[in-house]
């Protein structure tokens, strides 16, 4: 006969991980999910009340169309001023003017002339006429005169209808001034 069984022993250590098998086959497509709703149209970049409508004030280019035309931001700012470019080469020389009406050579010394006036207490020395132009005068004083006062200036030298002149007048008893003045003979018309 035999015995009876003895008592199981304790369960032994987890073996190591077996090798991964091989890849199943790829399982059938699933069935299509159902369409989303649509989503809201967009606005028309010259919508400015987002009503979906053209306008008149919408219009902003005024044409009478409302259309891509009419998108337009705002203006933006300024950008700063670049710096100044290099100066241009010089142009060329413009031709020669037309000859002048007059000699054409300007004033020499031949056209310079010297008027005394006339001694005694006032003195005045005149430019030929009224075309010449006064360029100085002065003043002598004769028999040791010296004046208490003595008066020198140009007169009529800035009026175009009037002969220009030097003027002297000295206060010394029996002495005398003489005005003398430098002219420029200008040729009138």
């Amino acid at each position: 006969m035999a015995g009876a069984d003895g008592t199981d022993g304790k369960d032994g250590d987890d073996g190591a991980t077996g090798v991964d098998g091989a890849p199943g086959a790829d399982g059938a497509d699933g069935a299509d999910g159902t369409d989303g709703t649509d989503g809201t149209d967009g606005l028309h970049c010259w919508d400015l009340d987002g009503n979906g409508e053209a306008g008149v004030e919408e219009d902003t280019n005024g044409d009478g169309a409302v259309d891509v035309l009419d998108c337009r931001g705002e203006n933006g700012t300024d950008g700063t001023d670049g710096t100044d470019g290099a100066d241009g080469a010089d142009g060329a020389d413009g031709a020669d003017g037309a000859p002048g009406s007059g000699s054409g050579s300007g004033w020499s010394k031949a056209d310079l002339y010297t008027v005394t006036g006339t001694a005694g207490a006032e003195s005045t020395a005149s430019c030929d006429d009224e075309d010449d132009i006064l360029l100085h005068g002065g003043c002598s004083t004769y028999h040791n005169c010296i004046p208490a006062t003595l008066t020198s200036r140009p007169e009529g030298a800035d009026d175009p209808d009037v002969v220009s002149s030097w003027y002297c007048a000295a206060s010394c008893g029996s002495g005398s001034a003489t005005a003398v003045a430098t002219c420029i003979s200008v040729d009138g018309p």
